[in-house]
């Protein structure tokens, strides 16, 4: 595989936007802005073909933002949540690598959303383009929408019935009226045989949003409990099943494990993704990313187990092929991520130190380009975005 070297370059400290032509056999480059500037938002885009290798693209992150979670829609409007200092925040584009809208608080009680590493904002999107928003406040839970394409969020409300014990959430929603929140929660107590865990919780709305049902505990085979500060995630599928990725914690062994369940959201089959046998009496704060393929039952996922990233791929989401670690070897890894593309090609991230590192597959699992990016900031994180033009976008 073509191995690409990132070159380090300073913009000027004005303009919003930077366009960068890049050649097939050349590597990006990431510009940095002025030290005493707010730092930048890096796209990479890559587009999925043997012949091209696609455009770059860098934009000015918006007002020093962390913890990107990115929705694109069927018309190709690029949605973002990021988090800043303790407040979450919204912007997009009419396209991905078009310039921000201005940011707009998604929580009304101001300072009021945990942002850092595992935690900060997630962003789903619903019925005839409702925004849901769902974040972390301390313990709690805190969930706004936006019927208006961002502009103006609903006041923010808890999804929890209880004080205390709510972490890590993430928010699913199939586009028909069903929104899921999802989170791991203490109140159950500590378990010998799960040290450092919790149970994964629900709570679900059937009518995009407007009310959610009590919350209640997902029930499934396996006989452990989810790592207890390891990030959930979770996506529903053109065939409306709800899908929840997360690290397990039974006898302190850390393997991945998947949850499928239908529109009610309760029963769910537990499907390992991941057989590393790592064995940790406390959470990595590292966890599992999941994707499915539009239009197929086909799914990806990607983890950290130890100091190495893994990726897999499952047909239909039955059974995982073994385990992919990056082509090349490197220094400890973290925060691995996955998306699909147009055609079934992907792409594999990861962190190395500050720097972003990526690999481009087709959708066989061969690679074809790969390459870094550095300047990540602190304690932040990074996201895929896969644009409806076929190009792939990594952003931070």
């Amino acid at each position: 595989a073509q191995a690409f070297l990132a070159k380090v370059a300073r913009a000027p400290p004005r303009p919003p936007a930077l366009l960068l032509p890049v050649d097939r056999l050349l590597p990006f480059r990431h510009f940095h802005s002025h030290p005493a500037r707010r730092p930048c938002l890096l796209a990479l885009c890559l587009r999925a073909s043997p012949a091209t290798a696609g455009d770059g693209e860098v934009l000015r992150w918006p007002e020093e933002g962390r913890i990107p979670d990115i929705v694109v829609d069927a018309d190709g409007v690029v949605h973002m949540a990021y988090g800043k200092e303790k407040d979450g925040y919204y912007v997009r584009a009419e396209r991905a690598g078009a310039t921000w809208s201005a940011p707009v608080r998604v929580n009304s009680a101001a300072g009021s959303v945990a942002v850092g590493r595992e935690r900060g904002p997630r962003l789903a999107l619903g019925k005839a383009g409702t925004l849901h928003a769902l974040w972390q406040d301390d313990d709690d839970l805190g969930y706004a929408r936006s019927t208006d394409g961002g502009r103006t969020w609903s006041p923010q409300r808890s999804l929890s019935d209880r004080a205390g014990g709510a972490d890590v959430p993430t928010i699913a929603a199939d586009g028909k009226g069903k929104v899921w929140a999802v989170w791991i929660d203490g109140r159950d107590g500590e378990d010998a045989r799960n040290p450092s865990s919790g149970s994964i919780y629900l709570a679900r709305s059937d009518d995009d949003g407007e009310t959610f049902g009590a919350p209640y505990r997902a029930e499934y085979a396996y006989e452990g409990r989810a790592c207890a500060c390891c990030a959930l995630d979770s996506t529903v599928g053109s065939d409306g099943r709800l899908r929840i990725v997360f690290r397990g914690a039974l006898k302190g062994i850390r393997d991945v494990w998947l949850l499928e369940g239908d529109a009610a959201g309760a029963r769910f089959q537990s499907i390992q993704v991941s057989n590393d046998d790592w064995r940790l009496d406390q959470c990595p704060m590292d966890g599992p990313i999941v994707a499915v393929e539009d239009g197929s039952r086909k799914i990806a996922a990607a983890w950290r187990s130890r100091d190495e990233v893994y990726w897999t791929g499952s047909p239909d989401g039955r059974r995982f092929a073994g385990s992919q670690a990056p082509a090349v070897s490197g220094p400890s890894r973290t925060y691995p991520s996955i998306r699909f593309g147009k055609g079934g090609s992907f792409l594999f991230a990861w962190v190395e130190g500050m720097d972003v590192v990526w690999e481009l597959h087709d959708r066989t699992g061969k690679l074809e380009k790969a390459g870094r990016a550095n300047g990540l900031p602190h304690r932040s994180r990074y996201a895929i975005v896969a644009g409806s033009d076929g190009v792939f976008h990594l952003v931070f």
